[in-house]
This record gives C-alpha cells, sequence and structure tokens, in this order.
C-alpha cells in the first residue's frame, strides 16, 4: 500500500476507501463459507479468521471440529487410529474423518505449518466433493457426506501450499484487517482502541494485533497500571502505542 506523495484529502479518501474495501471482504468471505464447501482464508495473526469461520459455520452445521495444525500433528490424530478395548483393538475415528463421514463444518488451523504427511492426507478429504471418499486402515471405505465444510486458515500466503493442496480449494480469500465485530467490541471496551487498531493495518509493518489489544485491557481490568499493562502486552513497542493513543484523545484508566 503506497501512501507517497499524495494530499491529505486523497490519503484520507484512499485510507477509507481500503478500510470499506476489507470490511466488503469480510461480509463476502461470510456469504462464502455459507455456500462453499472448500475455502481457504489467510491474513495477519489474530484478525478473526479462524473466529469467524466457527461462527458460520455453525449457522449452516451442526457440529463443527476445529484442528490446529503443526509439524509434530501426527496423520492418526486427525484421521484415527486404533486403541485397545480388553483383548481387542477397535478403530477410532479422529475428528476430520468424523466431519467428513457425518456433514459435519472443520475449521483447520494453520494448514501451512502441517507435516508433509497431514498435507497430502488432506488431498483426499479435499477432493471434488463427487469423488471424495476416505480408504481408512480399519478396512472401512466412506463417502463424503453432502453437508461436509472445511474452511482452512494461515498466516502464510497459498502460494507457500503445495500446487495440488492450493488448488482443492474452491475460493481463496485474503482478510489484511481485523473483523469488523472485533473493532466494535474493542472500542466498547476503551473508545476508541478498535479504531486506532484498524488504522495501524494501514502499514501491515506496523499493525497492532486485536490479541495484543485484549491482552492490554485484560491487564487493565486487574488494576495493572497503565504503563505496566502497556509493556507487559506490547512489548518494545509499549511506549509508541501509548504515545499514539494520547495524541488520538483515547481514555485509559490508570
Amino acid at each position: 500500500m503506497n501512501f507517497k506523495n499524495k494530499g491529505p484529502n486523497k490519503l484520507k479518501a484512499q485510507i477509507m476507501h481500503n478500510l470499506r474495501t476489507e470490511t466488503e471482504t469480510w461480509n463476502l468471505l461470510e456469504k462464502t463459507v455459507k455456500i462453499i464447501p472448500r475455502i481457504f482464508i489467510w491474513g495477519p495473526p489474530g484478525v478473526g479468521k479462524s473466529y469467524t469461520a466457527y461462527k458460520i459455520l455453525k449457522t449452516t452445521n451442526t457440529t463443527v471440529w476445529q484442528a490446529t495444525l503443526d509439524e509434530d500433528k501426527a496423520v492418526q490424530e486427525l484421521l484415527g487410529h486404533f486403541i485397545p478395548k480388553g483383548n481387542v483393538f477397535m478403530w477410532h475415528n479422529g475428528p476430520v474423518t468424523t466431519a467428513f463421514k457425518k456433514g459435519h463444518g472443520l475449521v483447520v488451523n494453520e494448514l501451512a505449518r502441517a507435516s508433509s504427511a497431514v498435507k497430502d492426507m488432506f488431498l483426499g478429504i479435499l477432493d471434488d466433493p463427487k469423488i471424495a471418499f476416505l480408504s481408512l486402515p480399519s478396512g472401512e471405505s466412506i463417502k463424503r457426506a453432502k453437508n461436509f465444510r472445511v474452511v482452512a486458515t494461515a498466516n502464510n500466503p497459498p502460494n507457500e501450499l503445495d500446487e495440488a493442496l492450493r488448488d482443492r480449494f474452491d475460493v481463496i480469500i485474503n482478510v489484511k484487517t481485523p473483523h469488523p465485530a472485533i473493532i466494535e467490541n474493542l472500542n466498547k471496551k476503551i473508545v476508541g482502541l478498535g479504531d486506532m487498531i484498524l488504522s495501524s493495518y494501514r502499514d501491515p509493518a506496523r499493525a497492532i494485533s486485536p490479541r495484543r489489544a485484549f491482552a492490554f485491557i485484560n491487564l487493565l481490568d486487574k488494576k495493572m497500571l497503565t504503563e505496566e499493562a502497556a509493556l507487559l502486552a506490547f512489548g518494545y513497542r509499549y511506549k509508541d502505542i501509548l504515545a499514539i493513543a494520547k495524541a488520538k484523545g483515547i481514555k485509559i484508566k490508570k
């Protein structure tokens, strides 16, 4: 986003246009989650990707599972595994298999961080809904249930995914600013704080995560002094952030 060589009025208009566009992106995302079975959402941490996906899926699926991935997450934790029961081993479906079989919603957090084995597993899970099926180690083969929906989220862009996996998604959406509901909630806690957080996303390198802002509020609620709470919540940037808040006339209780 380049704001160089723009007068004050043009700069303000450009900023308002970008923020309005981002609100429209969130609105479009919410509509899309309701009707599209395979969606990939990426953007900065703490802006509401997973929360929004879960909330919207709950309006279309009675049950929604969440799985947060990392390199140590094994396929067996997601797909299923055998467990001992007396003298025999019984197959136990994991959350991904259960959602796939019963038509539940599934939110997959940090897909880009998953191991190669887990990503390969999702090639089958995310296959064309008309032909997708799973062959389990138990010998059972299950078809994809009609209402099964997957929303995958990541901080990293989709080009970090294998092309075959990336191509499985019907829609890829990039969100760049916090969800409007997050901004509204912050403004209710401290008047103007949400707007300040939102405006910080004009420069992605200087963006203030809403999670840090909520941590700051929680520390203040615990009767911690403003500077101490800011230091713990915002780290080395705390003085600059408090200075910005003061310049904007944001009243923070001592």
